[in-house]
């Protein structure tokens, strides 16, 4: 290869490489793929998220159950004192 004066010849296949990374970026770039920072943060939103479910879930069965027991229950009458008048 011919190099410019004062410059050592490129390695071999280092344009080629260049060239496929330029390529992979613009193909990248194309699909919308978000970056590693960015799917880490969201991965970590997603496991809140899931979690904060699982504990509104375990809550609501909870209040389910207490209120099927609640009607359940034969309701007693109250006792209460009378007076002579």
């Amino acid at each position: 290869m011919n190099s410019p004066p004062g410059q050592q010849p490129d390695a071999p296949g280092a344009a080629f490489k260049k060239t496929a990374r330029a390529a992979a970026a613009a193909l990248l770039s194309r699909l919308n793929v978000a970056d590693r920072e960015e799917f880490d943060f969201y991965r970590e939103m997603l496991a809140q998220t899931a979690a904060r479910l699982r504990e509104l879930e375990e809550r609501i069965a909870w209040l389910e159950k207490t209120q099927k027991n609640a009607a359940e229950k034969p309701k007693t009458a109250r006792k209460t004192a009378r007076t002579k008048p």
